[in-house]
């Protein structure tokens, strides 16, 4: 958790660590908000760091690495929505194959679906269409 300033209601930010957060918002591969979530902020606060950041309210040396700790954490998020994405994909292909009972179909002379995964793949794609 990066240093807070206190004594006031709300929590202030170093501007090092804000120039950071805008730094790594900016990569081609990051959202505003996935860098949000990873350095538990939230996603306006940045967007309005940034904002300023352009308008050249930070007075500071770019930098351009993100803290270790909220890099490990997007790169767990990045996994975890890959796999969600994968689960998914299995889950319809399995729907389908129930839906039309894969074990006994044959579709227009096509060989058994029993005898590779070329012809599962194939007998995906053309339920799916």
């Amino acid at each position: 958790m990066p240093e807070m300033i206190t004594g006031k209601k709300t929590q202030q930010y170093s501007t090092e660590f804000k120039v950071k957060a805008v730094e790594w918002s900016h990569q081609a591969h990051r959202s505003v908000k996935s860098v949000a979530e990873a350095l538990d902020i939230h996603p306006f606060m940045l967007s309005r760091w940034r904002r300023e950041y352009r308008e050249g309210k930070f007075t500071m040396k770019r930098v351009k690495k993100a803290p270790a700790d909220a890099k490990k954490k997007i790169q767990e998020q990045d996994e975890i929505a890959r796999l969600k994405r994968r689960v998914s994909e299995l889950q319809e292909e399995n729907d389908i194959l129930k839906k039309f009972g894969y074990t006994d179909l044959m579709v227009d002379g096509a060989p058994s679906p029993h005898q590779s995964d070329t012809t599962l793949r194939w007998l995906i794609d053309r339920l799916r269409s």
